[in-house]
């Protein structure tokens, strides 16, 4: 995987993931799951990553339920994807960081999510997933919580990186900046 595939990747996996949760508030049953699939198919689950969704359902309701229901939801939103970044990770090649915002209208303009995808059995595949932890440090400063799949140690600075579009907050876009002038991409 180049950086070019991992930008279409990315790009995939959101789509997939935003048609999920779509699904979880106007589909039945049977899309949801066909839904959920699409989105699980981009993920590696032999280390641990898995496809959730903010705002999980109970099975078998009906579509008045279904439609009760998501008037309680936040609304949802495709997640931006800000940044890929290219990492070199001796046991990996190459893992490809994507900075990505939530799936709702209020958490798409901003980092959320920072997954990293790497080569699994020839094809690409998401190995795990960092959260953004809320920074009280100093400003400027972006802190990631891991929570799912393999977790990355100290990858040192990017390789290469592509910006897509600055995310929303302040310490977010000197974050995503200096990835880019890292990666000699700004």
């Amino acid at each position: 995987m180049d950086l070019d595939e991992a930008v279409e990747f990315y790009t995939a996996y959101l789509d997939a993931l935003y048609q999920y949760e779509v699904a979880v508030r106007t589909e039945p049953d049977d899309v949801l799951a066909e839904r959920r699939a699409r989105a699980q198919a981009f993920l590696d689950p032999l280390r641990g990553t898995w496809v959730d969704t903010s705002s999980p359902r109970p099975p078998d309701m009906t579509p008045e339920q279904i439609s009760e229901r998501a008037e309680k939801l936040p609304t949802v939103a495709r997640p931006s994807l800000f940044l890929v970044a290219e990492f070199a990770v001796p046991e990996w090649n190459s893992l490809f960081a994507g900075y990505t915002g939530g799936a709702d209208e209020g958490t798409f303009r901003s980092y959320m999510f920072r997954y990293f995808a790497g080569e699994v059995e020839g094809k690409p595949a998401i190995i795990t997933q960092y959260m953004l932890e809320p920074s009280y440090g100093e400003p400027g400063q972006v802190t990631w919580d891991f929570t799912q799949g393999v977790e990355v140690g100290d990858l040192g600075r990017p390789v290469a990186a592509r910006g897509l579009q600055e995310p929303f907050l302040d310490d977010q876009i000197e974050d995503y900046r200096q990835i880019l002038l890292q990666a000699g991409a700004a």
